[in-house]
């Protein structure tokens, strides 16, 4: 691990002392490994030599590992593993013969054993073990890792994989993790299904009707199919009015949300002559991306009831020949109040106040009040050009004038956009120096690193697959995925960089955080240690996902009007819309988590003392999530889910904090209900099957596939 060569290891040089410890002896041959010259290649003991040393071709580290094979194996069966006289005749046989299995030879020896010594004894160099460790960490007993941090060697990731427990969990112990995982669904479902944005909003008619009902919509404002070449709908929520609606106290917003007017979740539909080529990652189209610049484009947005609240529909660049005379006659503002559901007699006339996003020849406005919303006073703003109409906002007391906020920036806006920037630059150049650091001194595990980043491409290439809106022609989707990858990539190159630069670290300080992370990144997807860290995960976001939406009938029945949990609205779109959503999990689970468990440990190496590391993640965390929520409800909510996530990270390590990430956030979002008749919770459910799918999965490798391994759980 250090870089010498030993050249001459033998069973000869190879001493028991007194208390039966063996010592190496005989360094006169041995000498850096950068250092030796072509002539030191032949120096040795012919016996032990490796083929690539009787050949003449080079000396390394591998050359050692091949004759503590020839030791090992001639310390197990009693016998050399090759027989030969003159150096020329031992290159023969190595390169002709291949020894025989030391389990063959000896009556109960573990077939690892075997499997380990002829593995040191490949012929090719590449094929054989990295190190002495290495070969320890395979050979059954003994503890390598505690060995290789005794010695002050930074372990290697498969040294990490094969330390720690086994992680075998009795089928009881197993079972009832489960039976907490699915109780613990159950209840959150059942809580969804009544605090949830999406259970108190009216969502009485689908999706589909929703669309018919927009291009109804279009067609009674004489704006309709001809010309389209390209649509989309998707749902969003109103930022503005739920933001009003937390700061005021004048309406409760358990009696006002089910009226369906003010929306707080709107469906929105847009149509337009050439394709709709999105310009923000994820190439997915919004209400506002891309933005609306080719005449004939139209955007509507209604209510779940299906009522209009807004449209835009831009007017020809080149106006016809009677725009220089007069307009086609007086716009129909009827069918727009109409459209909207309000009655003309409850609104007085008005100035218009505010302006199109466009140019447009005559405007109208009213003001009123309308009976979802008694005592306040609303305002409508229309908009026609050459006599069609063009534009239509359903203005109320909670709307910003968003083209307006630009030029506002406050101060402490302002720093706090400069330090989170420079905090990232300076954490990323903090990360890529300690990362070429790694990789120049050995330490960095670029395999899993690039395991890790070919996961993440994987899954973002899913995603984009899933909810990008393809046009079916070659110059524009791959526009698009040369957009949207850019995103992912940068992030799976920082998420890269983050790794090889802290694991080692950790690797080094506090292996047992990352044992069960290794042996997944080796491919044991069924390993114990891994199905018992993601289930116990899983049971725990289920755990806290029952307190996050207990939180709301609490407040409820202390007289408080708090806001309905949010939901994820983009999964309305259909089954692929919500598997995006799931797809995103992976990626926002491993970042956190990475992040705190580095965290985490680089406090505790300044702090000296691991209570106290945690004790500062603990405020941390806990003062990020209480922002959202500064009530006594919402900071203890805040303090049990910090001191959860920091428990389980000190008790079971990072994969387990990933898991418990990644099932917090799907069972927390994820719009559900009892109810499975409601069209809005087919996608929800499918997110959670996927994730129950995963929690079973987990039960069952957690309990091992040996005959009996679950009778080790206690160890």
């Amino acid at each position: 691990e250090q870089g010498v060569l030993h050249r001459d290891l033998k069973p000869a040089n190879v001493m028991i002392d007194g208390r039966g410890n063996a010592k190496i002896t005989d360094f006169g041959l041995a000498g850096a490994a950068d250092t030796l010259s072509k002539e030191d290649v032949f120096s040795g003991t012919p016996a032990y030599m490796a083929p690539e040393q009787l050949a003449g071709r080079e000396v390394t580290r591998k050359s050692d590992i091949y004759a503590l094979g020839l030791v090992l194996y001639q310390l197990f069966t009693g016998r050399p593993a090759f027989e030969g006289g003159t150096p020329q005749e031992i290159s023969r046989v190595r390169e002709t013969s291949r020894p025989a299995d030391p389990a063959t030879l000896i009556d109960g020896l573990d077939p690892s054993v075997g499997d380990v010594i002829l593995r040191c004894l490949e012929r090719d160099p590449r094929s054989r073990p990295e190190s002495a460790l290495a070969v320890a960490a395979a050979l059954p007993g003994g503890d390598p890792l505690a060995a290789a941090l005794a010695a002050g060697v930074t372990p290697s990731p498969e040294i990490v994989a094969a330390a720690g427990e086994e992680g075998v969990l009795s089928p009881r112990r197993a079972t009832v993790l489960l039976a907490v995982t699915g109780l613990a669904i159950l209840a959150v479902a059942a809580l969804s299904g009544r605090y949830q944005v999406t259970a108190v909003v009216p969502l009485d008619k689908p999706r589909d009707v929703l669309i018919d009902r927009a291009r109804e919509t279009l067609e009674e404002l004489g704006t309709g199919p001809e010309g389209i070449t390209d649509s989309a709908f998707g749902f969003d929520v109103d930022t503005d009015l739920r933001a009003w609606l937390a700061a005021t106290d004048a309406h409760d917003p358990w009696e006002l949300l089910p009226r369906g007017r003010p929306a707080l979740v709107r469906f929105w539909y847009r149509s337009s002559p050439r394709r709709l080529q999105p310009q923000i990652a994820p190439s997915r189209v919004s209400w506002s991306d891309p933005p609306r610049t080719v005449s004939g484009m139209t955007a509507v947005r209604l209510d779940t009831l299906g009522r209009l609240v807004e449209l835009e529909r831009l007017p020809p660049q080149v106006a016809g020949p009677e725009a220089a005379s007069v307009a086609r006659g007086d716009p129909e503002w009827e069918k727009l109040l109409a459209a909207a559901g309000l009655d003309p007699s409850t609104l007085r006339p008005a100035d218009p106040v505010w302006s199109p996003p466009f140019f447009t020849d005559r405007r109208a406005a009213w003001v009123g009040e309308i009976p979802e919303l008694p005592g306040e006073e609303v305002r409508v703003e229309a908009a026609a050009f050459q006599g069609e109409l063009v534009w239509f906002r359903l203005i109320g007391p909670w709307t910003r004038a968003e083209r307006d906020q630009g030029s506002r920036v406050t101060t402490a806006a302002r720093i706090n956009q400069v330090l989170g920037i420079s905090i990232f630059l300076l954490v990323s150049a903090i990360a890529a120096w300690a990362a070429r650091r790694s990789i120049r001194a050995g330490r960095g595990d670029l395999q899993g690193a690039t395991r890790i980043a070919l996961a993440l491409v994987v899954v973002h290439l899913i995603r984009w697959v899933l909810v990008s809106h393809h046009t079916g022609h070659i110059g524009a989707e791959f526009g698009m995925f040369v957009t949207t990858s850019g995103v992912w990539l940068f992030q799976v190159a920082t998420v890269w960089v983050l790794y090889v630069a802290l694991e080692p670290y950790v690797r080094r300080h506090d292996p047992q955080k990352i044992v069960a992370w290794a042996r997944l990144l080796a491919g044991r997807w069924r390993d114990p240690l891994v199905g018992r860290d993601v289930l116990v995960g899983a049971a725990i976001a289920a755990l806290l996902g029952v307190a996050m939406l207990g939180v709301i009938p609490a407040k409820l029945a202390l007289g408080r009007s708090p806001l309905p949990f949010p939901s994820w609205t983009s999964i309305f779109g259909g089954p692929r819309y919500a598997l995006g959503n799931l797809a995103d999990l992976l990626p926002d689970a491993l970042t956190g988590g990475m992040f705190f468990t580095f965290l985490w440990l680089l406090l505790y190496r300044v702090a000296r003392r691991p209570w106290a590391a945690s004790v500062i993640v603990v405020l941390i965390l806990a003062t990020q999530m209480a922002t959202q929520d500064p009530t006594v409800l919402g900071i203890g909510l805040a303090a049990v889910m910090a001191v959860a996530f920091v428990a389980v990270l000190a008790r079971f390590g990072l994969l387990a904090v990933v898991s418990l990430g990644g099932f917090v956030t799907g069972l927390a979002n994820a719009p559900l209900s009892l109810d499975l008749s409601q069209w809005q919770v087919r996608g929800g459910w499918l997110v959670v099957a996927a994730l129950i799918a995963i929690a079973i999965a987990a039960w069952r490798a957690s309990q091992g596939d040996r005959p009996g391994a679950a009778a080790g759980a206690g160890r």
